[in-house]
C-alpha cells in the first residue's frame, strides 16, 4: 500500500508533463513527391519560434520574392528535371501551435508529362530566409 501511495504523484506528475513535452516537440511536416520520390520538410517548433513575428498585416519579414528565388534554387537543388516545373503559386501559411508563418511555394510540371494530372512539387522557406532541406526517401 505505501508503494503505491508513493507511484500515484509520480504517475500524474507525469501525465501532466506529458502533454506539455509533445507540445514542445511538434514539428510542422510537409511532405512533397516528385519523381518516384518523397521529400518531407520537416520544422521542428524551437526553429519556428526563432522566426520573426508576423501579425498579418504590413509587410511580411521576409520579402515574397526574395521566398521564391530560394525556392526556384532549392527546386533546381532537389530535382534534376527542374527546368520542366514552372511557378505556380506561393501562400503564406501559419503553423497553429506557435502562431509563426513561412511560406509554401509550388510548382507545377507542365513539361515531359503523359497527358492527365499535372504534377505539383512544394518547396519551404521560413520567414528568417531558411530554406528547409527535406529528408528524400522512396514513395511508399
Amino acid at each position: 500500500m505505501k508503494m503505491i501511495r508513493t507511484l500515484i504523484p509520480i504517475l500524474c506528475l507525469l501525465c501532466f508533463l506529458s502533454p506539455v513535452y509533445a507540445t514542445e516537440q511538434e514539428p510542422l511536416v510537409i511532405e512533397s513527391y516528385a519523381n518516384a520520390q518523397k521529400y518531407t520538410f520537416t520544422v521542428s517548433k524551437s526553429q519556428l519560434e526563432k522566426c520573426p513575428d508576423w501579425n498579418d498585416g504590413g509587410d511580411v519579414p521576409f520579402p515574397v520574392g526574395k521566398a521564391r528565388t530560394l525556392g526556384f534554387k532549392e527546386l533546381h537543388k532537389l530535382l534534376p528535371d527542374a527546368d520542366d516545373y514552372d511557378f505556380d503559386t506561393i501562400s503564406l501559411e501559419r503553423q497553429k501551435s506557435t502562431g509563426k508563418w513561412y511560406y509554401r511555394i509550388q510548382f507545377l510540371k507542365l513539361r515531359g508529362i503523359p497527358p492527365g494530372p499535372v504534377p505539383a512539387f512544394m518547396v519551404v522557406v521560413l520567414f528568417d530566409g531558411t530554406v528547409v532541406d527535406p529528408v528524400v526517401g522512396p514513395m511508399m
